[in-house]
């Protein structure tokens, strides 16, 4: 017959002796998130959809370019309605806030972020009016809301469209490519750039990443002239 008895409370020792013995398992290594080579990228804008205008929604033509162009995040990009796409110093933006049905990361994430002038070659501006003379409320409205955001539907059909183009989203290495690899891309485009205007604060702005945490860049810096960001753009 075996007895179980706590040793702290038979007095045998001062401390529970069960404290130092346990041994905590090592965690599985997670899975870490990369950016998509420059191979990748050609595979995804070079595929039979783009070339042959066969996308089924337009959220499949739009995201993977507003992801590569903006860094922002899925549902950031899923979740934004006609109205925040506009002017500022007349520089097209599009304005990432919560609010209604919206939810962001975290409050950094607010931000606007200048439209790439490729954007707005392709004819992004144009797709967006359409939609807001179907008297449409966001720009995706095909995209439904769930637990997630309105992203669940995005990101599954993007998961698929990146196999379908042969860029493997999970390697030995365990490193996974998703659309959040856009925008570890578009960061590390930026941080690899040599412009004079391209500094931490101009990158974590356009990310929606939290400032430098020093009361100078926290109580005294406001936010970053819109130029400045559409020429990091």
């Amino acid at each position: 017959m075996c007895f179980l008895f706590n040793s702290k409370i038979h007095e045998y020792v001062k401390e529970d002796i069960g404290k130092v013995l346990t041994y905590k398992l090592p965690e599985r290594e997670k899975k870490k998130r990369v950016p998509f080579s420059h191979t990748d990228l050609r595979k995804l804008i070079q595929s039979e959809e783009y070339k042959h205008g066969l996308h089924k929604e337009a959220h499949h033509f739009w995201l993977p370019l507003l992801g590569m162009f903006t860094g922002a995040r899925l549902n950031e990009l899923c979740q934004i309605h006609v109205n925040a796409i506009r002017r500022n110093r007349n520089i097209g933006v599009i304005s990432i806030s919560e609010g209604g049905d919206r939810k962001l990361k975290n409050k950094q994430s607010e931000r606007e972020v200048p439209i790439h002038s490729k954007l707005l070659e392709l004819g992004f501006i144009e797709y967006v009016k359409s939609q807001k003379a179907q008297e449409q409320e966001r720009v995706f409205p095909k995209l439904r809301k769930g637990r997630d955001g309105f992203q669940a539907a995005a990101s599954k059909w993007f998961h698929e469209y990146c196999e379908r183009c042969g860029v493997g989203v999970v390697d030995q290495d365990r490193e996974i490519k998703g659309f959040h690899s856009l925008r570890h891309t578009v960061a590390t485009v930026l941080a690899n750039s040599k412009a004079e205007n391209m500094y931490e604060r101009v990158i974590n702005q356009i990310l929606g990443h939290e400032k430098d945490k020093s009361e100078t860049m926290t109580t005294y810096t406001h936010a970053i002239n819109i130029r400045t960001l559409q020429g990091a753009i």
